[in-house]
């Protein structure tokens, strides 16, 4: 997470323990570091002068290795401190560690960044010890705040008009990233918005409330301050589908860009999307390039497009949580590889011609969201979802199609489920009354004269 603090803490360690080690350095690591520049930078806060007729053939890698050596050379009897700040890419480490021997001298080496992925890899090589920085609780964080920015008038509180704008601007911060995914202009459906900001684990629970019933309280809030607009209302006059307006929307994007939070791709235009992104929207048909193992750190995707053919790319996302193809068009199979994205909590392909479910479907058991709504799916047997316990909403319609048949199991009743809507209960009907937590149900039962 960016800015809560890291670089402070690393920056008051420094200071304290700077004059223990017989040389230091502090360095920031850009995202797009020059591995020659960093060793150069690395040579100027030790204080070693440069050679001047170091050579620099072989595309320069003869002049890093005269680098490197020449460090090395310097820290042998030393022992030395030095700080790499911000480091975004996982082979930094592997670009510098051989300047820095071990010369057990008690020389010490401190990374801050945002990945966890860049001290995994840190790892694999050398002794490593990740402390994960925690944000302030907000009794803490709250006085603090208000200490530095009101210090010298309003007593150092916050004035009362400011506080409510800001405490919803902090709190409600990764659901309106989130509504940055989608294209501008769309009419998000907000049943669809509220259950992937559960599946993302961006709502935390509240006293006698489902997290769903809180998320529908983030949302009104957002609603009533005008920072989401209602752009469609259901029959019962309440709000059925949101957007946001466009220069709010330029704001989230360029936050999104800053925290990684997520990316638009569009591969029919060259675009490619930063591979530290955690989320992902496509909008033409993906490139076989999206299948590249740097991309495999991707939480969420969405799909707005009308070519979405080949489906093989979204095996190598093994952190998924969210997958929505509801936007995607001339999509009819889901492939048997998505029994193997074990995080997956949402799941919808709403509105598609897909005919049937993967037999892996049953090894999604952390599977929440499961949209079938409009789709060819038109029969689900009870092996290929007796394991998905976590289920909360199993979403169908009738159309203009029979209605979905769902065979009813033993145990069924222990499920999580909030919502079960259009269906036709085949057999164990009683296991219905033990669905203690569900909120909307919709089935038809036929009877033969």
């Amino acid at each position: 997470m960016g800015g809560i603090g890291k670089t402070t803490l690393a920056k008051q360690v420094y200071d304290r323990v700077v004059t223990q080690f017989d040389c230091h350095a502090w360095i920031t690591v850009s995202e797009s570091y020059d591995k020659k520049e960093l060793l150069r930078t690395l040579m100027e806060n030790f204080g070693i002068e440069m050679e001047t007729d170091i050579p620099a053939r072989n595309g320069g890698v003869d002049e890093e290795i005269k680098m490197v050596t020449t460090i090395r050379k310097y820290l042998r009897d030393k022992r030395y401190v030095v700080i790499f700040d911000d480091v975004w890419k996982i082979e930094f480490w592997s670009d510098i560690e051989h300047a820095l021997l071990d010369n057990n001298k008690g020389g010490r080496v401190l990374i801050t960044t945002r990945s966890l992925d860049v001290a995994k890899f840190c790892k694999i090589s050398s002794y490593v010890h990740v402390h994960k920085l925690q944000p302030l609780p907000s009794e803490k964080a709250w006085p603090l705040f208000c200490n530095r920015a009101f210090h010298f008038q309003f007593g150092g509180s916050c004035p009362p008009e400011l506080e409510n704008y800001s405490v919803t601007m902090i709190s409600l911060l990764p659901q309106k990233l989130l509504l940055g995914l989608y294209p501008e202009d769309y009419s998000i459906n907000c049943s669809r918005l509220i259950r992937q900001w559960v599946s993302e684990g961006f709502i935390t629970s509240k006293k006698d409330k489902t997290l769903e019933e809180v998320a529908q309280q983030y949302l009104t809030e957002l609603m009533n301050r005008s920072l989401v607009q209602v752009s469609k209302v259901s029959y019962r006059g309440k709000p059925k589908e949101c957007r946001i307006h466009d220069l709010l929307r330029d704001m989230i994007l360029r936050k999104m860009e800053d925290l990684r939070f997520g990316s638009h791709y569009f591969p029919s235009d060259g675009s490619s999307f930063s591979e530290l992104a955690r989320r992902l929207t496509i909008h033409s048909r993906p490139l076989i390039h999206i299948s590249n193992e740097k991309y495999c750190r991707v939480r969420g995707v969405l799909t707005f497009t009308s070519n979405l053919h080949n489906m093989t790319f979204c095996s190598k996302f093994k952190l998924l949580k969210v997958l929505d193809f509801e936007g995607a068009t001339h999509f009819n199979h889901l492939p048997e590889g998505m029994g193997d994205l074990f995080h997956l909590k949402y799941l919808s392909v709403a509105h598609k011609i897909v005919e049937k479910l993967p037999s892996s479907i049953g090894k999604l058991q952390n599977l929440e969201t499961l949209n079938l709504k409009g789709s060819g799916v038109d029969m689900i047997e009870s092996h290929q979802i007796s394991r998905l316990h976590k289920l909360r909403h199993l979403v169908f319609t009738r159309g203009f199609r029979e209605d979905v048949v769902l065979g009813l199991f033993k145990g069924f009743g222990s499920f999580a489920l909030q919502k079960l809507y259009d269906v036709r209960i085949s057999d164990n009907i009683e296991e219905l009354k033990k669905l203690t937590q569900l909120r909307k149900l919709g089935i038809t039962v036929r009877t033969t004269r």
